[in-house]
C-alpha cells in the first residue's frame, strides 16, 4: 500500500498487549539477537542458514546517524517482557518502506 498523506493510514488497535520500542543503543543487541534467531534453523535444507557476522556488524551500524537522504529506524515488539518482533522502516521524505 502506498500513501502519499500518512495521516490517511488506518489506525488498528490490536488486541494484544505489544509493547513497541524504538531500537538505540541501549537495546540494539536484543535486536540483532531477534532478528538472528528469526532467520536461525536447524534444518539444513534451509537456504539462510544464519546471518553471518558481517550482516550482524551492518545491524549494528544502522542505528547511527549518517548523512544520507534515506533514514532508517528499527523497532522491536515485546509481549510480557520478551522481544517477539521486530520491524525496520527505510525512508525519505516522500516515502516510507516497513
Amino acid at each position: 500500500m502506498i500513501l502519499k498523506n500518512i495521516a490517511k493510514y488506518p489506525y488498528i488497535k490490536s488486541n494484544l498487549d505489544l509493547q513497541l520500542e524504538k531500537v538505540d543503543k541501549e537495546n540494539i543487541n536484543e535486536f540483532i539477537d531477534a532478528v538472528c534467531e528469526g532467520f536461525a534453523s536447524d534444518d539444513p535444507a534451509d537456504p539462510y542458514e544464519g546471518l553471518s557476522d558481517g550482516y550482524k556488524i551492518a545491524l549494528k551500524k544502522s542505528v547511527k546517524e549518517i548523512a544520507s537522504k534515506y533514514k532508517i529506524k528499527h523497532y522491536i515488539a515485546r509481549y510480557n517482557g520478551v522481544v517477539i518482533g521486530t520491524a525496520t522502516s527505510i525512508y525519505d521524505a516522500k516515502r516510507s518502506s516497513v
